[in-house]
């Protein structure tokens, strides 16, 4: 990805094109007996370890291309957020970009209720990075709209050209990428599907959560909350903030499947709204968001 970089940032590249530069380059200056001393030094199990995570690391990369090339698109990548411009001034409580997860993205969508009708509903992807998310649930519903929020001024680039190349299925036509903050994001007024696949931190979490429910408080409506993070302690942490949002509640938990198009592992949720007849929502007495 081209990407203007500032002076204490040369040199920096996409993470995903640089690891086998990085492998050659070691193999080349140190040879293969230093490849041979560090794998003694780190024993038969740390060796076995290391070569399994950067195996199936470069598996990740190559099913990622082979979507890319299928599509006539650019959305693979691997890039923290430090080196890339932003808007807004909630930088360091951004998550670094990685290209969303093929077969975990396509089982989230796939997670929302099979009787729902969803040509009335816009979705939302917060963090939209290079906009890979808004072609699949493009591609996957026939949404009214489909918009992303991203705060990367590169990325959202990325996303506006991947939107015009992309040569794929399209149930949804309007897809809208959003170069924003999304704190400062204001919720369409619509149905919405909000898709979240831990784009950002706890601190942001609280105010794009506060803005939903202002948003569904002057505008009582349905609304479902995809939100994935990988399998770590902080994303069962970030889930109490859902479990403190009273206008939402837990509907499911899918299981995801094991995805070889990222070198990790993610859990998923689903919420919705539900309000009754005086558009107050209410929880169910014992939900636990936080299962898995």
């Amino acid at each position: 990805m081209a990407t203007t970089l500032r002076p204490d940032q040369i040199g920096v590249v996409d993470r995903w094109d640089s690891r086998w530069r990085r492998a050659w380059r070691f193999l080349a200056e140190r040879g293969p007996v230093e490849v041979w001393r560090l794998a003694r030094a780190n024993g038969l199990r740390g060796s076995g370890e290391f070569l399994w995570r950067n195996l199936r690391l470069m598996l990740a990369i190559r099913l990622n291309r082979r979507f890319d090339q299928q599509f006539n698109v650019e959305t693979a990548g691997n890039i923290p957020n430090n080196y890339l411009d932003v808007v807004g001034p909630n930088r360091e409580h951004g998550h670094y970009f990685l290209s969303s997860p093929i077969a975990t993205c396509r089982a989230m969508l796939r997670s929302l209720p099979a009787g729902e009708e969803f040509s009335g509903f816009t979705f939302v992807d917060l963090g939209s990075g290079k906009g890979r998310a808004l072609l699949l649930a493009a591609a996957e519903y026939d949404f009214k709209r489909v918009i992303g929020v991203e705060y990367a001024t590169a990325l959202h680039e990325a996303a506006v050209r991947n939107i015009q190349t992309y040569r794929g299925p399209r149930r949804c036509g309007d897809i809208e990428p959003v170069c924003a903050d999304a704190t400062m994001f204001q919720f369409p007024e619509d149905p919405l599907v909000v898709y979240l696949l831990s784009p950002f931190d706890d601190t942001i979490f609280v105010q794009v959560l506060a803005n939903l429910r202002a948003s569904y408080n002057a505008k009582p409506r349905k609304m479902y909350v995809l939100y994935g993070g990988p399998r770590v302690a902080a994303t069962l942490q970030t889930l109490t903030l859902f479990a403190h949002a009273e206008f939402l509640r837990p509907l499911a938990s899918p299981a995801l499947p094991v995805d070889w198009s990222s070198n990790r592992a993610f859990w998923c949720w689903l919420f919705e709204t539900r309000p009754n007849a005086d558009g107050v929502e209410q929880t169910p007495p014992n939900a636990d968001p936080t299962r898995s």
